[in-house]
């Protein structure tokens, strides 16, 4: 049967495709003057079951408004609009394209299959928590979808807070052009977060004695061992270590500093860090500081260390 709610000033008719619970979700929305957007509605309601529910929102609404749906702003489903969303910020380039592609990968992993066929407006607070709920039970996947990593081995709380993280960015960029608020906010004056979405372990931070330090460089090959004596040193990423040239070692002859002004992407390319936080400057001591001039002494700025 098809249903016909009133959502604000508009009116929405939903059913599913071929009247059975499998079917997709379909719906169509009026709004206008009152007394339109009632006999629209019905039209379509009645439209709906006429044809048994073997019907589809466009084919609905070209036939009550006489025109193609594409004509009508129709609430786009939650797939349809990740990819609204996803172009949107490749067009503004506001963020970095690895960056856009991690959206895509979580989004597409874990979220679509879940929320995909919904409607924006379709998305509550419970929808959230039942997909938060979902995602605790999935298991830990590599490559292939279907190919377990372990038999026992669920995704982590860090992988499900990502995805959560993920999911309210998209949907808060929706308000307020297709919602009034994001769902997956938490609500003003609560001091709780989404019901469910589970706490990471805390962290405990690992650090190596003196004596395996030692063992580390007794088994590196000499071709490597600047670069670990840098890493043990400054702390710094692999990306930035090997992104490393001349020009971003600096010294006032008493303080020698490691600029990190660029690393290495995910894709190969060599670009500036993810976060302004990244772009830093790193002070070390006396004997690294040797290593690093000596390194680059008599070569051009752009040279690699």
């Amino acid at each position: 049967m098809a249903t016909l709610e009133r959502r604000g000033e508009s009116l929405r008719v939903s059913w599913r495709l071929g009247g059975s619970r499998d079917g997709a979700r379909q719906s169509c929305s009026f709004s206008g003057p009152p007394a339109e957007r009632e006999r629209l509605a019905q039209a379509a309601q009645a439209l709906v079951e006429a044809r048994r529910h073997n019907i589809t929102r466009a084919e609905c609404y070209d036939a009550v408004l006489n025109r193609p749906a594409a004509d009508v702003q129709v609430m786009p489903t939650f797939r349809a609009w990740v990819q609204m969303w996803l172009r949107e910020r490749e067009q503004a380039r506001d963020i970095e394209a690895t960056t856009i592609k991690n959206y895509r990968w979580v989004l597409t992993a874990r979220a679509i299959p879940r929320l995909g066929h919904l409607r924006l407006d379709d998305i509550t607070e419970e929808t959230i928590r039942e997909w938060v709920a979902w995602m605790a039970t999935r298991r830990s996947t590599r490559g292939n979808r279907n190919r377990n990593v372990a038999a026992n081995q669920l995704l982590s709380a860090e992988t499900i807070g990502k995805a959560y993280r993920v999911l309210h960015g998209c949907l808060g960029a929706a308000v307020p052009r297709w919602l009034q608020s994001n769902p997956a906010s938490r609500r003003a004056g609560s001091r709780r977060g989404v019901p469910g979405l589970p706490k990471g372990d805390k962290f405990e931070g690992m650090f190596l004695d003196p004596g395996e330090v030692a063992l580390i460089r007794s088994h590196c090959d000499r071709r490597i061992l600047a670069m670990v004596d840098t890493a043990l040193a400054t702390g710094l990423r692999l990306g930035e270590l090997v992104a490393l040239q001349a020009q971003h070692i600096t010294s006032n002859g008493r303080q020698t500093v490691v600029q990190v002004r660029q690393t290495l992407k995910d894709d190969g390319t060599i670009g500036p860090p993810k976060s302004k936080a990244g772009t830093r400057g790193v002070p070390v001591d006396e004997e690294t500081g040797r290593l690093l001039l000596d390194r680059i002494a008599g070569k051009p700025p752009r040279a690699w260390v």
